[in-house]
């Protein structure tokens, strides 16, 4: 199966790329590895996430990279 990759940016700056199925999972997914599953109302209040989907596919689900780090 292949994923396609979608880029989140947040109000301060930060990004993170991450791998999902579907567009509405991307969030779920970066809640879950990087907030400690935060409230997603109060996140998305917070942080004004915006999520566009890249062109790219990989073979392997989650994150991928962001401004501060890159997966393994």
């Amino acid at each position: 199966m292949t994923y396609r990759i979608y880029r989140i940016t947040l109000a301060n700056g930060d990004w993170y790329e991450v791998a999902t199925s579907e567009r509405n999972w991307a969030l779920d997914v970066l809640l879950s590895i990087h907030f400690g599953n935060a409230d997603k109302p109060k996140f998305r209040r917070k942080y004004k996430p915006q999520i566009r989907a890249t062109k790219n596919y990989t073979d392997r689900p989650g994150p991928i990279r962001s401004n501060t780090y890159e997966a393994d």
